[in-house]
This record gives C-alpha cells, structure tokens and sequence, in this order.
C-alpha cells in the first residue's frame, strides 16, 4: 500500500486539475519511499526539487483556471499556495546547504497531511465554479 492513497474523494471534477493532483501524491510517495530507503541526500535533494518545480506549476495553472472562472477565493488561495511553496522551498534550502539530514518522515508526513486538507478543503470549493465556467 502507497504512502498517500490517491482516492476519488479528493477529485475537483476538473479533469486537468485531478490529473496533477494525482501527479503531486505519486511525488510524494516517490519521496516518502526514498526517505524511507535510505537514499542518498542527492536523490533526496532531486526529488524535493522536482516536487517543488511540479508544485510551482501545478499552482499557477491552478490559479490560472481560478482567475478564468472568475472564482472569488482566488486571493486567498494564492496565500496558501506561498506558504506552502515557502515551505518546500525552506526544505529545499537546507538540503542544498547539506543538512539533508535534518529532513524526516515529518516532510513526508506533512506534505501528505497539507495536500490531504488543502484538496479537500479548499480546493473542492473551486470545483463548482470551473465547471459552471466550463473548465471541466
């Protein structure tokens, strides 16, 4: 069994949308397998950065169908997508000034928990609009 399960409850009903969704949690799990294999900082510092690269992209084009849809919690839907990219990055950072070994399970464990409540929270209320918008 995978580290984060992805399961239809976390769908928006935007295809595009689901699709990077689902390609966010096999990041994750891609990470929390390498953690938990005790991979090179290396390999740890690619797939932190791969992730970090993937969710920079996955926001913006997130954002990009919100502001199309004219959707009224963009602005504060950009805020939780800074601080989370804050986030990655700060960890991002450490690995690259050779503290990989600072980074645990607790990365693993809260990138599964933020996307988990971010999905279905506050992503799920943007749904509706995109699809009356058309974006499905």
């Amino acid at each position: 069994m995978p580290f984060f399960e992805w399961d239809t409850s976390y769908s928006v009903g935007v295809a595009s949308i689901d699709t990077q969704h689902r390609k966010l949690v096999e990041l994750i799990n891609t990470l929390f397998e390498a953690m938990r294999d005790r991979k090179t900082a290396q390999i740890i510092g690619d797939l932190v950065r791969q992730l970090a690269d993937y969710t920079v992209y996955h926001f913006s084009e997130e954002e990009r169908l919100m502001e199309k849809a004219s959707y009224s919690g963009l602005l504060l839907h950009k805020k939780e997508h800074a601080t989370f990219i804050a986030k990655v990055r700060e960890v991002q950072q450490k690995i690259d000034q050779g503290q990989a070994n600072l980074i645990g399970f607790d990365l693993a464990n809260f990138l599964r928990a933020w996307l988990k409540d971010h999905i279905t929270g506050t992503d799920r209320n943007y749904g509706p609009v995109m699809r009356a918008a058309g974006l499905t």
